[in-house]
C-alpha cells in the first residue's frame, strides 16, 4: 500500500492558485493494483478517479479506469472511461495505447483513442 500526495500551486490570470491531490494505491507497484484518488484545485475544479492496472505478462500490462470530474470548476460534472494497454520494448521503453469514452451530458459525448511511447529510468 502507497499513499501518494501533491501539493499543487499555479498562476492564473487573477493570482495564485492552489490545490491538493491525493492517492492511495493498493498492491505492488508494478503487479496488479487498485488506485484510488482525490483531486481538488482552486478555480480549476475536482476529480475522482478508480483504477485497476493489470500485468498480463512481464512485459504486457493492461488497465481500466473511471473517473469522474467537474473541469472547470463552473462546468457540468463529466464521465471519463478508459482502457491502457502497453508493452515492454526493452526494460526501458515501453509503447501504449488507450481507448476511452468521455461524456459531460448527453449532447456531448465522444470516443478517445491516443497512443505514447515512454522511457523508464
Amino acid at each position: 500500500m502507497a499513499f501518494i500526495n501533491k501539493i499543487l500551486l499555479g498562476i492564473h490570470n487573477e493570482g495564485v492558485g492552489a490545490g491538493y491531490e491525493s492517492r492511495v494505491r493498493i498492491g505492488r507497484e508494478l503487479g496488479t493494483n487498485l488506485l484510488l484518488g482525490l483531486l481538488a484545485a482552486q478555480r480549476v475544479g475536482t476529480q475522482g478517479l478508480i483504477q485497476l492496472q493489470v500485468p498480463v505478462t512481464d512485459r504486457f500490462t493492461t488497465g481500466g479506469a473511471v473517473s469522474v470530474e467537474n473541469f472547470p470548476v463552473s462546468g457540468e460534472a463529466g464521465f471519463r472511461l478508459w482502457l491502457d494497454m502497453s508493452y515492454s520494448l526493452q526494460e526501458a521503453y515501453a509503447i501504449g495505447l488507450r481507448i476511452g469514452f468521455a461524456a459531460r451530458d448527453i449532447h456531448r459525448t465522444g470516443v478517445n483513442v491516443g497512443g505514447g511511447m515512454t522511457f523508464n529510468f
